[in-house]
């Protein structure tokens, strides 16, 4: 038996000293240089490695243990793109080495990912940028590397970039929420409408109720000059939002544009309820009633007059206090004259003129 077990051992041993002998030299030297992964060696000589390497590529093209240590000095020399072509390919060879591959590749990304997130942090944005996409290619399935260059690269001015950045974000995770928002305003900063309008479509999907979003679409329906569709996301985001200032102003605007001055009127009156002291909204509704009243005059007479009476008591006010204010003096004029009050219209033209000149 004793004898047996002896014979088992040198066996054993006899088969380890032929594995050893199977393993290439080269392949051998950078094991010893580099060490594991788990436990690299701390200053390997790299002209060593460098050398060994250049051999065992030519040799062994097909060993995926020589590009992963090809990945690995690559790793150690900042270059990323050839750490991951040689993870790559390493991987397809040798699949067994891809989880120590993969443990390489995600210390790289967390490294170069922090110190983006401090660059961009003090504002040093084009290293920022460049430790981002450098991060992105050392693991592209984590999109917030992705999402972080093309914010980035937008701060700089670089829009194509971001919209290219943020495009292969959406690729890596269609369905995350932040990078549906971050791919649909890159869109809209390169100037890509229809693709933003679908982005922020999506985004709207699953966060029905957010008026921030359907403001988003107001203003790019209103870029691809689709009015109506401008219109109802506005009054869409304003029946979560009623007392958005911008929201009711910009929708007065596209009333008035499309020629449908009572509810233009009707928006800047309420800008004006909410912030008395706009005076663009002021002139912007004393506009919007006097064509308002105009188009009723001829049918219903009585609520014309109103609504002059109302646009003269809205100039009377603003002409108190802004007495600079010249458009308030014309419109002063105008709803006097539309009321027939002959005499206050010709002080309020006096006024503008005399503004006018003051300019």
């Amino acid at each position: 038996m004793m004898r047996r077990i002896i014979a088992i051992v040198l066996l054993s041993l006899a088969m380890l000293v032929l594995l050893a002998g199977c393993t290439p030299k080269e392949i051998r030297t950078i094991r010893i240089e580099l060490g594991t992964v788990t436990h690299p060696r701390p200053n390997p000589d790299l002209p060593r490695v460098h050398r060994n390497l250049d051999d065992a590529v030519k040799l062994y093209p097909n060993n995926g243990e020589v590009y992963h240590y090809v990945g690995r000095v690559a790793a150690i020399e900042k270059r990323y793109a050839d750490m991951a072509a040689a993870f790559d390919k390493s991987d397809k060879l040798t699949p067994k080495l891809k989880s120590q591959n993969d443990m390489i590749r995600q210390k790289a990304w967390k490294e170069l990912f922090e110190i983006g997130k401090q660059q961009a942090g003090e504002q040093k944005l084009d290293s920022a940028l460049y430790s981002f996409e450098s991060s992105a290619i050392c693991w592209p399935e984590r999109y917030e590397s992705l999402v972080n260059a093309a914010v980035v690269a937008a701060q700089l001015g670089n829009y194509k970039k971001a919209y290219q950045l943020s495009s292969q974000a959406y690729k890596v995770a269609p369905d995350t929420l932040i990078v549906i928002e971050t791919h649909a305003k890159m869109c809209v900063a390169d100037s890509q409408y229809t693709e933003g309008r679908t982005m922020f479509e999506k985004v709207l999907s699953k966060n029905p109720t957010d008026p921030d979003v359907m403001l988003a679409l107001a203003n790019l329906c209103r870029n691809m000059n689709d009015t109506s569709c401008a219109v109802d996301y506005l009054r869409r985001a304003l029946e979560i939002n009623k007392n958005d200032t911008a929201a009711w102003f910009d929708l007065g605007i596209l009333y008035f544009h499309t020629r449908n001055y009572c509810q233009a009127q009707d928006c800047f009156l309420k800008v004006v309820q909410l912030s008395p002291s706009d005076q663009d909204a002021i002139i912007n509704f004393a506009m919007s009633s006097i064509n308002c009243a105009d188009s009723i005059a001829q049918t219903d007479a009585a609520a014309a007059n109103a609504i002059y009476q109302q646009c003269k008591s809205e100039m009377d006010k603003l002409t108190a206090a802004n007495p600079n204010n010249c458009e308030g003096w014309r419109y002063l004029a105008i709803s006097c004259a539309k009321l027939k009050l002959k005499d206050e219209a010709n002080v309020a033209l006096s006024k503008f003129q005399a503004c006018e000149k003051g300019k």
